[in-house]
């Protein structure tokens, strides 16, 4: 009867923990299935993180910003000769409308000296027709009517003649005046060029110096990235393990089921006067002693490796985090926090777009 007693507690200890083994397991499996959730949201958000700080540097660094560079280089070239061909041709012009003045101002000398001989002429005919009135010779008869015809166009002549230095001075006045004026533009559009030129030329120091900046966190952005797939891959690597621990711990219930079959057997048998081999009995406890021992220590075992798994995966997502948290600050270094005022694209693009205004 006690051995009786005994194997119905024995049985009892078993049923108990494969009641254990199999809250164990689902307690693993919630565990797993939970850890698999967090990486799914992990690799979501990261790859997005990654993705966008991948095109960043790729616009900063990359063909799209090489061919901006040179374009803008271009650009700036091609201003600086259109902006020395216009100083030339405004040089020219101021030095064109110098020349008109001092022309001008010679015109006026012979102008005021033929004047002063139409006056000098005028008087030698009225001298000449004196004498010709006063003269008996009349073959002189025709020089009066020449003389007349003569004194005619002088008059109109004289009535040209200011005409003629009012339009001058006015030529003058505006040739001083558009010449001034050319100085005037000279001036502005140099200040205005120097400011455009300027502004571009710094344009394209910012992103020279952002894509110097780029070239060298180009390998530890390369570095975190690789570093979050490997981190990625061995948490995947290690959430595997829940299969594994979960056929050794239905291997364990599966013999625990056995000895209790066993144990539920040995209960029922008796020899023909009711009683138990005794002998028999203790061969088969010895049997159970030893299968439990290995199922105890398959059990423990599967408990490091359960634990080593997890330790793996938490290390793991913690180097995730790490790793998006640079991915993010070598992001934020170039287009700046959520202000995009403190962005040097914004600045850039302030800047070109003041130099097409001065344009």
């Amino acid at each position: 009867e006690k051995t009786q007693q005994s194997v119905k507690d024995i049985i009892l200890v078993f049923s108990d923990i494969d009641v254990k083994i199999t809250a164990l397991t689902e307690c693993s499996a919630e565990d797993f299935l939970s850890l698999n959730n967090y990486l799914k949201k992990f690799y979501s958000d990261a790859k997005v993180i990654s993705g966008q700080t991948e095109q960043i540097y790729d616009i900063i660094a990359g063909d799209q910003h090489t061919k901006f560079f040179e374009d803008l280089i271009g650009v700036q070239d091609s201003l600086n000769s259109r902006i020395n061909m216009l100083k030339n041709k405004i040089l020219k012009s101021i030095r064109g409308l110098e020349k008109m003045l001092t022309s001008l101002n010679l015109v006026f000398v012979p102008l005021k000296n033929f004047n002063l001989n139409i006056l000098a002429l005028n008087f030698l005919l009225v001298n000449l027709k004196l004498n010709v009135a006063y003269s008996d010779n009349k073959s002189l008869c025709g020089v009066a009517e020449k003389v007349d015809w003569i004194t005619g166009e002088i008059s109109r002549l004289k009535m040209i003649l200011p005409k003629i230095s009012e339009s001058l001075l006015l030529v003058k006045n505006v040739t001083r005046l558009s010449s001034g004026k050319l100085i005037e533009i000279r001036k502005k559009n140099i200040l205005d060029i120097d400011r455009v030129t300027g502004q571009i030329n710094d344009s394209i120091i910012l992103l020279k110096e952002k894509q110097t900046d780029a070239a060298k966190k180009m390998p530890e952005l390369t570095k975190r990235t690789q570093s979050y797939f490997d981190s990625v891959n061995k948490i995947i690597m290690n959430l595997q393990y829940h299969d594994i621990i979960r056929q050794k711990m239905e291997h364990v219930q599966e013999t625990h089921k056995n000895i209790i079959k066993e144990l539920s057997a040995m209960n029922m048998k008796t020899d023909s006067d009711g009683k138990i081999d005794l002998s028999e009995s203790a061969q088969q406890f010895l049997q159970i002693r030893d299968i439990a021992g290995v199922q105890v220590a398959q059990l423990i075992n599967t408990n490091k490796e359960y634990q080593k798994a997890f330790a793996v995966i938490m290390r793991k997502f913690w180097d995730i985090s790490e790793d998006m948290s640079v991915i993010s600050q070598l992001s934020n270094e170039f287009v700046g926090d959520n202000d995009l005022t403190d962005s040097y694209y914004k600045d850039v693009q302030d800047r070109l777009r003041g130099t097409t205004t001065v344009l």
